[in-house]
């Protein structure tokens, strides 16, 4: 599920370090947003094209998500947050770049 164990993959122990603070901020980020799925795994062992993972399980079967949902997942998987007026994070709305995302953007909003 997490990708094959690469035993051939060695670390230096700097490279380690940073891979652990790299999936601490993902592990940090859905523990602290509300609407994520709990945390299942954290692992700094490479797996797969990974060198490290952080992996969330969803408490129940969903068919369909709410938009909150979409967001705090997004921002848990690209470790984007930063504290807002209330005790969560939030994530930040990316500004678009074409024509065609701020339609979509203008759409949603």
């Amino acid at each position: 599920m997490m990708g094959q164990l690469r035993d051939t993959m060695v670390l230096m122990d700097d490279e380690r370090e940073r891979v652990a603070y790299h999936e601490s901020g993902h592990a940090l980020l859905a523990y602290v947003l509300d609407k994520t799925d709990p945390l299942h795994k954290i692992t700094i062992i490479p797996r797969g094209m990974a060198l490290g993972v952080t992996m969330t399980l969803p408490e129940e079967d969903r068919h369909i998500v709410a938009r909150q949902y979409l967001e705090d997942s997004l921002c848990m998987r690209m470790a984007v947050a930063w504290p807002s007026s209330s005790s969560t994070a939030t994530c930040p709305p990316a500004p678009p770049t074409t024509s065609s995302e701020y339609e979509l953007a203008s759409a949603w909003s």
